[in-house]
């Protein structure tokens, strides 16, 4: 994720764990995913938040909401910002193999 200057506010790699079933079929998954710069949606440009896949094997994802947090230093946030959220998806399947899906997606964000 970038801002609208071009800084870089999160990279993040989700890991593979052997403990569930990460991106698998009828699996929703949560992360926490730590920032590299604080920001607000009115940092970001509609192209600011992509996703990328490593792996040569076919994703399709259902749907996928991308959340911010309020409350920098505090111990817990007091507010869920809607940065995408994409009910039904229809931005095609994810593979580093072409014939299967592309390895970039640009997620589209929330109007503000």
């Amino acid at each position: 994720m970038r801002s609208r200057g071009g800084q870089r506010l999160v990279d993040f790699n989700i890991p593979e764990t052997a403990a569930q079933d990460d991106q698998e079929t009828g699996q929703a998954n949560l992360y926490f995913v730590p920032v590299d710069v604080p920001f607000t949606r009115n940092d970001l440009d509609p192209g600011a938040i992509t996703i990328t896949t490593a792996g040569n094997d076919e994703w399709l994802p259902a749907n996928m909401f991308v959340f911010g947090l309020d409350g920098l230093g505090q111990e817990r946030p007091t507010f869920l910002a809607p940065l995408v959220h994409i009910r039904n998806w229809q931005l095609g399947s994810l593979s580093t193999q072409a014939e299967e899906g592309k390895p970039t997606v640009t997620l589209p964000l929330v109007p503000s």
